[in-house]
């Protein structure tokens, strides 16, 4: 269990710096950061800023599927920013 939400926490870090990057400039080429940051603009449809748990699924981002309400802190039904920097700063204190 502890491992599971170890892993969505990593997903979820990955997708706040993808939600907190800046735009890079054209010639930076493919990084991560910048596939993180489309895959989520691809699954977030109604374009709230937020992904909602159907969002997720059509999305087939399994770890945010998996632990979408370990996620959803405030029950609204969506996993926004803050609530991934939360799952950031959750995982970077167990680390320590």
């Amino acid at each position: 269990m502890k491992t599971q939400l170890m892993a969505i926490t990593l997903a979820a870090v990955c997708s706040t710096s993808a939600w907190a990057a800046d735009p890079a400039p054209a010639n930076a080429g493919g990084s991560k950061r910048q596939e993180a940051a489309q895959r989520i603009k691809g699954a977030d449809t109604d374009k709230d800023g937020a992904i909602s748990k159907a969002e997720a699924e059509a999305a087939k981002m399994q770890h945010l599927t998996t632990n979408f309400d370990k996620l959803d802190s405030n029950k609204d039904g969506k996993v926004n920013r803050e609530e991934m920097r939360a799952a950031r700063k959750a995982h970077k204190a167990e680390k320590q």
